[in-house]
């Protein structure tokens, strides 16, 4: 019978592998994983083997309930998930066990006690596929400084985003409500499937403005391209049908727009918006700036028509509080491919007319071979400057990437407190040690000119393990007009690791993709914070994000001088001084500091005679 039995045994499994039953083999096994507290871990194994195959993941040898697929998500992963887990997997004709790997659970860290947290602004709009966002924008209204509007690059497929997203806060970024831009792309109801390079803007009257591209993509190259403005009188409940501003043609295509509201009532032409692109030639890698205006609140604009030099780049504009616009922009001269660093300067233009007529360029630096690229690693934004003034002195700021005078990687300021005829020496705001990468920088001042911050992204958190896979965002501040900078501070509480991150043209020299750029908002006083913004990836993707920065320290009467008044004249006290009157409206400068008066032009005196009685008496 025992003899019999084994035979029937053997016969029977003689049979099986004869019909193609086999054991479970794993294929693919477990790999160790990190996950950010409050975030997704996931694990993954493959086995061949006759089906049916069934899956049971264990955690410390304990089976975990439902969790009966070949991929294991840990969402909300917190410290008590960190540890050991395997899968078993069986079929009818047995079982096989992988190899243990290990979940480590990143807690987030601890930031200066000036910052909010770290906000995630709107929602992955599909569930599973394009997931990216990237290119965030931001402005703040100063009608209603907890207004706020950013926009950015959504739903990346490959290397076109699929859509243009927006996202509103009207509590000063403490929470956000997001959606896409109607008839942008076809993705909602627009003629051409991709989007890219948006830009937020809003008015005087506290109307928002976004500007977005449709494009098509045509054998790797930019096909079509349409530059659209929509808009919003009710503080972002609905926009309107996007309004064409440029587009391209058979033998050109636009690129890089920029969008920007003069919010000075007494300036000439108050309320006019500015539209800026660069219009590039198909042959060739140089560009012209382009630019139209509206001061209808963006319901007509002037005809089309071409400024500065044709070899310009990534214009940006600003109004300074007289009204005059500013146009920065880096030119690449004779060049014919970006990026192209044997010849670069950064330069501007200004027109004292809001953009009708424009004085010759001015020299901002001249960055050739002074500026690096973390190319083919990181797309990043070595063209861009980020430029912006202040609301009362009218001084210009710029910051740009490049080399500081010691060789090493640099975010670079320096500033012109006479629309750009000198300049600071450029002063490197990072205090990133061991010559790390720093790439995007984007600056915001306050009003007052003396609260300075640069946002950008830093490797200076490495290991030898990270292998310079992760960046973090970090803040330089000054509170005296970029004379003297703070240690810089970490903004982001997890680091994002940048394999998790969008790619972009990975086969022409491009790499990780964030963004060409990023933005943020000044803090306007101790009681409105400003609002850096960020494409992150601690989810597993690129995602948009924000965090609010105290204003910590006020103004100076000595900082308030340099910001207006030449060395020259800081050393002639009959000029600069306290008791000094130089415009003589009979308010000494003491006086226009304390009540926000310039001492360039008359003003009216902020005393005023008051009747009590028979007699007067003088009131502030």
């Amino acid at each position: 019978m025992k003899n019999t039995k084994l035979f029937l045994s053997a016969n029977a499994l003689g049979l099986s592998l004869l019909s193609g039953f086999a054991q479970p083999a794993i294929t693919t096994q477990p790999q160790p994983q990190s996950a950010n507290q409050g975030f997704e871990g996931k694990f993954r194994t493959v086995a061949s083997g006759t089906a049916p195959l069934n899956y049971q993941w264990y955690f410390q040898s304990n089976a975990i309930s439902a969790a009966i697929t070949n991929v294991l998500t840990i969402t909300n992963a917190q410290p008590a998930n960190a540890g050991d887990y395997f899968a078993v997997v069986t079929n009818a004709s047995g079982s096989v066990t992988s190899h243990v790997a290990t979940l480590t659970v990143i807690l987030p860290v601890s930031l200066d006690p000036k910052l909010g947290p770290n906000i995630r602004i709107g929602t992955d709009p599909f569930a599973k596929t394009n997931l990216h966002q990237a290119e965030i924008h931001i402005d703040r209204s100063f009608k209603n400084p907890n207004l706020l509007l950013a926009t950015f690059q959504d739903a990346l497929a490959s290397d076109d985003g699929l859509a243009a997203s927006y996202a509103v806060s009207k509590d000063g970024g403490l929470s956000w409500a997001s959606g896409f831009i109607p008839g942008v792309t076809e993705l909602n109801g627009g003629a051409l499937p991709h989007a890219a390079d948006n830009v937020a803007s809003i008015d005087l009257e506290g109307n928002l403005f976004l500007v977005a591209a449709s494009y098509s993509v045509i054998s790797g190259a930019i096909g079509d391209v349409s530059w659209s403005v929509s808009k919003s009188s009710d503080g972002g409940e609905t926009f309107s049908a996007p309004l064409t501003l440029a587009s391209s043609d058979d033998l050109s295509y636009t690129e890089k727009p920029w969008l920007t509201a003069n919010t000075f009532e007494k300036s000439p032409a108050p309320g006019r918006l500015v539209f800026v692109s660069t219009l590039y030639p198909r042959t060739s890698a140089s560009g012209q700036t382009q630019i139209r205006y509206s001061d209808d609140h963006g319901l007509g604009w002037s005809p089309v028509r071409s400024i500065g030099p044709a070899d310009a780049f990534g214009s940006q504009t600003f109004f300074l509080p007289d009204g005059t616009l500013v146009v920065v922009y880096r030119r690449f001269p004779n060049a014919t491919s970006l990026p192209n660093v044997t010849a670069a300067r950064i330069e501007l233009m200004t027109s004292e007319d809001g953009g009708t007529t424009f004085a010759a360029p001015k020299l901002i630096q001249d960055v050739t071979g002074k500026i690096y690229s973390t190319w083919p690693a990181i797309w990043d934004s070595v063209h861009f400057p980020s430029a912006c003034s202040d609301r009362q002195a009218g001084v210009i700021y710029v910051a740009y990437q490049g080399f500081a005078a010691d060789n090493r990687k640099s975010v670079l300021f320096t500033k012109s407190i006479n629309k750009g005829k000198t300049w600071s020496a450029p002063a490197s705001v990072n205090d990133t040690p061991n010559n790390f990468v720093v790439f995007n920088p984007a600056m915001a001042v306050s009003p007052d000119g003396q609260h300075v911050v640069i946002e950008f992204y830093d490797k200076r958190n490495q290991t030898a393990a990270s292998a310079g896979n992760y960046v973090d965002l970090y803040l330089a501040e000054s509170f005296d007009g970029g004379d003297h900078w703070e240690p810089n501070i970490r903004l982001t509480d997890f680091s994002s690791d940048l394999r998790a991150a969008a790619t972009r043209d990975t086969g022409s020299g491009g790499g990780v993709y964030l963004g060409d750029y990023q933005a943020i908002v000044p803090s306007l006083n101790f009681d409105t914070p400003g609002v850096a913004t960020w494409i992150d990836t601690r989810a597993g993707n690129n995602d948009p994000y924000s965090v609010r920065i105290q204003r910590t320290k006020g103004t100076t009467f000595e900082t308030w001088r340099k910001l207006r008044f030449s060395t020259n004249d800081l050393a002639n006290a009959a000029i600069s001084g306290e008791n000094a009157d130089t415009d003589g409206d009979g308010i000494p400068n003491l006086a226009e500091y304390a009540f926000g008066l310039e001492p360039g032009h008359a003003d009216q005196s902020p005393l005023r005679a008051f009747r009590s009685g028979p007699s007067y008496s003088n009131r502030i």
